[in-house]
């Protein structure tokens, strides 16, 4: 009986706290949202929500538009100093030999010839020899980085053909037997940017042993075509500062494949 009086006396205390403490505070009605508030709501939640993502997606636009010149320069300092300078002097020793040949061996009448031959040949192995493939290593270091590799790749080969191309100029100007070396300029820097990109393009599609192959197949072909079928060769010399068609079409084919190889390259990033 002791038992059951205490707990009737507990409930009584505590029934007496709850109206104590009720009559103390203040009661209110929440107000039920109406559906404009409700869709109000949910766009600032939505819009909260996509912020993130926005600044993301923008992160990555500004280094690719506004950071070239940084993505240049990680490139440089991502193959090290001692990769670029054994390739620009590779190219340089092969750039003074092929000078050296043009001016003392070769005929006058065969010198501009013979130079956009080699400077074409220059730019496919070197183009080798840059996009070879890496170690495991490395490739993880570049799929870490802030830039995309889209990005990196084409950067690399943009500084290739920079490199060859800056290289090649002081020995193109004084090749003999040339009355217009603005014009021979023209002339051997379209077979340069086409032979680069087609063994670029090719060698990041099938590899470096096929493009190398091919590459070399069709320079031989542009030899052979340049006394059978001039029409179709780029390693001929006129005398008008104009498009040929075949330059036109090899410009063409280049952009393209350039083009094409960049946008399936962001697709399979996204």
């Amino acid at each position: 009986m002791r038992g059951g009086g205490s707990v009737k006396s507990e409930r009584e205390e505590l029934d007496e706290l709850e109206k104590k403490w009720m009559s103390r505070m203040t009661s209110f009605t929440t107000p039920v949202p109406t559906p404009e508030d409700t869709l109000d709501l949910i766009a600032r939640v939505k819009e909260q929500a996509q912020k993130p993502e926005k600044q993301a997606e923008v992160a990555p636009s500004d280094h690719q538009t506004g950071g070239w010149m940084d993505l240049i320069i990680s490139q440089w300092s991502f193959y090290g100093m001692r990769s670029w300078l054994m390739s620009a002097g590779w190219m340089i020793c092969f750039s003074l030999m092929i000078g050296a040949q043009s001016i003392t061996i070769v005929p006058k009448d065969e010198a501009g010839v013979f130079w956009i031959q080699a400077v074409t040949l220059t730019i496919v192995l070197s183009i080798a020899y840059t996009f070879r493939p890496q170690n495991e290593g490395m490739a993880m270091l570049e799929r870490l980085s802030v830039y995309s590799l889209a990005a990196q790749t084409f950067v690399r080969l943009c500084m290739v053909m920079g490199f060859q191309w800056i290289l090649a100029i002081p020995f193109s100007f004084v090749i003999p037997g040339l009355d217009n070396g603005w014009l021979f300029l023209w002339q051997w820097t379209i077979p340069l940017f086409f032979f680069a990109v087609i063994t670029f393009v090719m060698a990041e599609r099938w590899g470096m042993g096929a493009s190398l192959s091919v590459s070399l197949m069709i320079w031989g072909g542009q030899w052979f075509a340049r006394k059978v079928l001039p029409e179709v060769s780029l390693m001929v010399q006129t005398e008008e500062l104009s498009f040929r068609p075949v330059q036109l079409v090899s410009l063409v084919v280049a952009f393209l494949l350039l083009g094409a190889w960049y946008i399936s390259q962001r697709r399979r990033e996204i």
